[in-house]
């Protein structure tokens, strides 16, 4: 009788693991949750690579999906379709893999530069954007299954290198100011360099840059990790030119109104060169330049 009501116990603890979604023996876990299609953990996560591919489903997370590197290279955008401007990298910036369709996906570029943005969809056709939001590009629309490009470029082929920040996104409340400038400069990274302002005259008898601007030269020695603000103010439309260390360089012409200001945080050591120059050649007027 004992042996009897012992055996039909395990008979009915088996059965109450079967009907109420356990694997039958006594203790044993439940099996974890399959994740919905097309989320991830809402950890965060480091930004992806330059050149990198990443594969996107609607509803994706994290979203944004972020991006930093080097904006520009040799290749003019309009060659790639009429209507796109700048100059971009021969390879694309990021490649999206998208697994299914999206009703409005949208990429935006956030840089102390000039930027653009060149996409090719999957489809062949093409989506490019100069300054929606200040000097910052944002494209959107709908994106279908497979494989879409993106080049981010600068508006002056002189502004290759220039350090940018890539969000995708299917929020409306992302923005180029919200995703801040690539190294954290729109977020306030870095300790700011001394602060310095210098004032002068751009005319005849002044340097001049090959296509014939006038230009005035200032060298600075910063250091890796320092945030600098410059900033050119005159009765003219200034352009101004930060050369870093290496070579490479960022521009900016117009952040307000005619008035250029870079933002950067540094990545090199060494001598940087601030040139204050002119729009167009023959211009000439007085300037005040403010480093911060």
């Amino acid at each position: 009788m004992l042996r009897r009501c012992t055996l039909l116990s395990l008979v009915l603890v088996i059965a109450s693991g079967c009907c109420f979604g356990g694997t039958g023996l006594p203790g044993s876990a439940p099996p974890a949750p399959t994740p919905p299609v097309g989320t991830t953990p809402t950890t965060a996560v480091a930004p992806v690579a330059p050149g990198a591919t990443i594969s996107l489903a609607p509803g994706f997370m994290p979203d944004p999906q972020v991006s930093t590197g080097a904006a520009g290279g040799p290749v003019a955008a309009n060659t790639m379709s009429p209507d796109c401007r700048g100059h971009i990298p021969a390879q694309p910036s990021l490649i999206i893999n998208a697994t299914a369709a999206f009703a409005n996906l949208r990429i935006v570029a956030s840089s102390s530069a000039d930027t653009t943005l060149v996409v090719q969809r999957a489809d062949g056709t093409f989506l490019c954007n100069d300054d929606s939001e200040g000097l910052n590009p944002i494209v959107q629309g709908a994106f279908g299954p497979g494989q879409h490009r993106v080049w981010v470029g600068t508006w002056s082929p002189t502004g290759a290198g220039a350090a940018y920040t890539l969000g995708v996104t299917e929020l409306a409340s992302v923005t180029a100011a919200s995703l801040g400038a690539a190294g954290g400069a729109a977020a306030g990274g870095g300790t700011p360099v001394a602060g310095e302002t210098r004032t002068g005259n751009l005319g005849p008898g002044d340097a001049q840059l090959q296509s014939g601007e006038y230009r005035d030269t200032y060298e600075f020695a910063w250091t890796a990790g320092q945030r600098v603000q410059i900033d050119c103010t005159g009765d003219f439309d200034n352009y101004l030119i930060l050369r870093r260390p290496s070579g490479t360089q960022v521009d900016n012409d117009d952040t307000n109104g005619t008035n250029a200001q870079i933002i950067e945080t540094l990545t090199e050591t060494g001598t940087y060169t601030v040139v204050v120059t002119t729009y167009a050649p023959g211009q000439t007027g007085s300037y005040t330049l403010t480093i911060r």
